[in-house]
């Protein structure tokens, strides 16, 4: 009796596995493929940016100087690349500018990097940031 609970309980997971994709470690893992292609086509969906820095300068611009990050993937990245938004106290924009991050983040690690962005005239109060592109690292 118990050989045959053994059978069907086989049969039942064959017929609920069916079409799901099998991974071995020779093929590697369809999640980290997965991640990678996020991280190479829209990075934004697994960075976030938790705060800022900004510079006051005497002209009456303001510049950002850091930014704090949050990698929810699995994968160190590095080298971020993208758009700035800075934004007035009520959330309208002010201006877009490029930015670049310098530093890595580990996988899961939230951490603070130094930007490099156009500063923009007046005081923003806020931010909005989209990745565009980064750098994965190997084997971490």
């Amino acid at each position: 009796m118990r050989w045959y609970v053994g059978v069907l309980l086989m049969v039942a997971c064959a017929a609920s596995c069916a079409g799901q994709e099998e991974t071995t470690p020779d093929k590697g893992s369809t999640a980290d493929e997965k991640v990678r292609a996020i991280l190479e086509t829209d990075p934004s969906q697994l960075l976030a940016a938790a705060g800022w820095r900004v510079e006051s300068q005497p002209d009456n611009h303001t510049r950002a100087t850091a930014i704090s990050w949050t990698n929810r993937s699995n994968l160190a990245v590095a080298d971020l690349q993208g758009q700035l938004t800075y934004m007035d106290e009520s959330g309208a924009e002010m201006a877009t500018v490029p930015f670049t991050a310098d530093g890595e983040i580990g996988p899961g690690e939230t951490k603070m990097l130094n930007v490099s962005a156009d500063p923009v005239a007046g005081t923003p109060m806020r931010s909005r940031v989209h990745v565009e592109k980064v750098r994965i690292l190997a084997g971490r």
